[in-house]
């Protein structure tokens, strides 16, 4: 099994993955903004994960994630179920620093929601409060492309489809694979 240098598992929640990367990684940064689930998951790593999680660090997210990582960039960037919790605004600076985040020649693994049905053009955060439910919030495709684009990432493949959002209720959500471009060779 071939070893990976660093990883960022950005929005890991309980760390259920971060510990799995750490099997294969020989840094993972564990980011998230609750604290809560931070402490959770790095008491989990230590009851269950001894060797594995000695190389998992915790980070705690804001809206400046590269601030939060100290400058530490990462062969592996990964976020899943996560983007769709932050507004479109939120969501492409979200992407620039993932890609920011990543070394050149690095890869990463995102999925966010790319529609969502045309009455639900907006998220009601006084309705998902009032009525319960949960706010999902979209990026068109063709802006996330731009997005990474700008930051010298490229979208190497995608899936489209059901993958974490009801594609029934007309949602839709992409699965990136990205890539960004090595340094060109010192002259």
């Amino acid at each position: 099994q071939d070893r990976v240098g660093s990883v960022l598992d950005f929005g890991c929640g309980l760390g259920r993955l971060a510990f799995h990367f750490a099997a294969v990684a020989d840094e993972v940064a564990c980011a998230d903004q609750s604290v809560f689930h931070l402490r959770l998951a790095e008491a989990e790593g230590r009851a269950r994960f001894a060797g594995a999680a000695a190389r998992v660090d915790y980070v705690v997210t804001t809206t400046d994630l590269l601030a939060a990582l100290a400058g530490r960039r990462f062969d592996v960037v990964h976020s899943v179920i996560v983007l769709q919790h932050a507004s479109s605004p939120l969501q492409t600076v979200f992407l620039e620093q993932l890609c920011d985040a990543m070394k050149p020649g690095g890869r990463g693994w995102i999925q966010i929601p790319t529609m969502t049905p045309i009455r639900a053009k907006t998220c009601a955060l006084e309705a998902s409060i009032v009525k319960g439910g949960m706010q999902m919030h979209f990026t068109p495709r063709a802006h996330i492309e731009r997005t990474l684009a700008s930051r010298g990432c490229s979208v190497d493949a995608v899936k489209e489809g059901q993958s974490y959002v009801g594609r029934e209720r007309g949602y839709e959500s992409a699965v990136l694979l990205i890539g960004k471009r090595p340094r060109p060779p010192a002259r």
